[in-house]
């Protein structure tokens, strides 16, 4: 499975491949978004590893959808290739696409506290939009 692929792309299912929807239902999904869907069909077709990475569980419904919609993936919910000494369950990736994701990368841009408060407090503020 992995030996053909190139890279590993993690992509998030809620706000990303689709519309999250509230109150949160693990058999409500939302609508999908083209682009993203587009994007992955791009990596796959070119031999990268896609990885569906959510919260949610391999339900019948998430699978037809993922179906219906076309969604090109090679697993969901696991570790593409373990590392070795691991201990806890982080997946491997090359790039993740996340709506809940701050890029911090300390070596060539350095990144303040008050840069990353800004960015965490503005992800929380979306994440509890339409929250009772």
């Amino acid at each position: 499975m992995y030996d053909r692929k190139k890279h590993v792309i993690a992509v998030d299912f809620d706000a990303v491949i689709a519309s999250y929807i509230r109150p949160f239902k693990y058999d409500k999904l939302g609508k999908p978004n083209s682009e993203v869907i587009k994007t992955m069909q791009y990596y796959y077709d070119n031999g990268y590893y896609i990885l569906i990475f959510t919260g949610r569980q391999f339900t019948p419904t998430m699978e037809k959808w993922l179906k219906k919609h076309k969604v090109p993936y090679d697993g969901f919910n696991v570790d593409p290739r373990p590392l070795p000494l691991a201990d806890s369950f982080k997946p491997y990736y090359d790039v993740i696409i996340d709506d809940k994701a701050i890029n911090v990368d300390w070596k060539n841009n350095i990144v303040s506290k008050e840069e990353l408060i800004k960015e965490i407090d503005f992800i929380i503020s979306k994440g509890n939009e339409g929250k009772e």
